[in-house]
Protein backbone atom coordinates (compact mmCIF):
# COMPACT_ATOMS: atom_id res chain seq x y z
CA UNK A 1 0.00 0.00 0.00
CA UNK A 2 1.49 3.79 -0.66
CA UNK A 3 0.36 4.53 2.69
CA UNK A 4 3.36 2.29 4.02
CA UNK A 5 5.72 3.65 1.74
CA UNK A 6 5.10 6.98 2.96
CA UNK A 7 5.41 6.33 6.29
CA UNK A 8 8.53 4.48 5.53
CA UNK A 9 9.69 8.00 3.65
CA UNK A 10 8.74 9.76 6.93
CA UNK A 11 10.61 7.43 9.11
CA UNK A 12 13.96 8.02 6.59
CA UNK A 13 13.44 11.65 6.52
CA UNK A 14 12.54 12.43 10.65
CA UNK A 15 15.87 10.35 11.29
CA UNK A 16 17.74 11.98 9.23
CA UNK A 17 16.74 15.13 10.35
CA UNK A 18 17.48 14.26 13.90
CA UNK A 19 20.77 13.53 13.02
CA UNK A 20 20.50 8.99 14.22
CA UNK A 21 21.71 8.59 10.85
CA UNK A 22 23.86 9.89 7.42
CA UNK A 23 22.55 7.93 4.32
CA UNK A 24 25.32 6.71 1.88
CA UNK A 25 25.76 5.06 -1.35
CA UNK A 26 26.55 1.20 -0.35
CA UNK A 27 29.61 1.50 -2.67
CA UNK A 28 31.04 4.25 -0.69
CA UNK A 29 31.58 1.57 2.41
CA UNK A 30 35.14 0.91 3.13
CA UNK A 31 36.79 -2.17 2.50
CA UNK A 32 36.43 -4.50 5.27
CA UNK A 33 33.67 -2.58 6.84
CA UNK A 34 30.16 -4.52 8.06
CA UNK A 35 26.94 -3.23 6.51
CA UNK A 36 24.40 -4.25 8.98
CA UNK A 37 21.16 -5.57 8.17
CA UNK A 38 17.68 -4.05 8.64
CA UNK A 39 14.24 -4.70 8.53
CA UNK A 40 11.13 -2.91 7.96
CA UNK A 41 8.36 -3.26 10.66
CA UNK A 42 4.93 -2.26 9.49
CA UNK A 43 1.54 -1.81 11.55
CA UNK A 44 -1.80 -0.51 11.11
CA UNK A 45 -3.33 1.08 13.99
CA UNK A 46 -6.98 0.65 13.83
CA UNK A 47 -9.69 2.76 15.97
CA UNK A 48 -11.32 -0.05 18.51
CA UNK A 49 -15.14 0.42 17.66
CA UNK A 50 -15.57 0.92 14.00
CA UNK A 51 -12.10 -1.02 13.11
CA UNK A 52 -10.86 2.09 10.79
CA UNK A 53 -7.19 2.19 9.68
CA UNK A 54 -6.13 5.59 10.85
CA UNK A 55 -2.78 5.25 11.18
CA UNK A 56 0.15 3.94 9.19
CA UNK A 57 3.35 3.05 11.12
CA UNK A 58 7.01 1.83 9.43
CA UNK A 59 10.04 1.09 11.55
CA UNK A 60 13.45 0.32 10.59
CA UNK A 61 15.06 -1.83 12.81
CA UNK A 62 18.89 -2.73 12.85
CA UNK A 63 19.74 -6.82 12.89
CA UNK A 64 21.71 -6.26 16.77
CA UNK A 65 22.97 -9.84 15.79
CA UNK A 66 25.71 -8.74 13.72
CA UNK A 67 26.97 -5.64 15.94
CA UNK A 68 30.36 -5.53 18.38
CA UNK A 69 30.47 -3.54 21.12
CA UNK A 70 33.04 -0.36 20.40
CA UNK A 71 32.61 -1.17 17.07
CA UNK A 72 29.42 -0.19 15.98
CA UNK A 73 28.13 1.20 19.46
CA UNK A 74 29.80 2.24 22.64
CA UNK A 75 26.61 2.28 25.03
CA UNK A 76 23.00 1.27 24.74
CA UNK A 77 20.07 3.00 26.25
CA UNK A 78 16.30 1.77 26.56
CA UNK A 79 13.47 4.18 27.05
CA UNK A 80 11.86 1.90 29.30
CA UNK A 81 10.00 2.59 32.78
CA UNK A 82 9.30 0.00 35.51
CA UNK A 83 5.64 -0.24 36.55
CA UNK A 84 6.67 0.34 40.02
CA UNK A 85 7.99 4.22 39.19
CA UNK A 86 3.95 4.52 37.29
CA UNK A 87 2.30 3.51 40.41
CA UNK A 88 4.63 5.78 42.77
CA UNK A 89 4.31 8.75 40.13
CA UNK A 90 0.45 8.17 39.45
CA UNK A 91 0.08 7.49 43.44
CA UNK A 92 1.80 11.42 43.80
CA UNK A 93 -0.13 13.06 41.40
CA UNK A 94 -3.93 11.93 43.56
CA UNK A 95 -1.73 12.18 46.87
CA UNK A 96 -0.67 15.92 46.07
CA UNK A 97 -3.51 16.72 43.81
CA UNK A 98 -1.45 17.92 40.82
CA UNK A 99 -2.48 17.14 37.16
CA UNK A 100 -1.01 14.49 34.56
CA UNK A 101 -1.11 14.14 31.05
CA UNK A 102 -0.33 11.60 28.78
CA UNK A 103 2.46 12.22 26.00
CA UNK A 104 3.23 10.15 23.13
CA UNK A 105 6.56 11.04 21.85
CA UNK A 106 7.40 10.31 17.85
CA UNK A 107 10.62 8.55 17.29
CA UNK A 108 11.07 7.66 21.02
CA UNK A 109 10.57 3.53 21.44
CA UNK A 110 10.41 1.54 17.63
CA UNK A 111 7.72 -1.21 18.62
Amino acid sequence: AFQFKEAMIKEVVDHTKRGHWEIIEKTSVPEGETLLPAVWAMKRKRRIATREIYKWKARLNLGGHKMIYSKHYTETYSPVVSWLAVRLFLSLVIYFGWKSRQIDFVLAFPQ
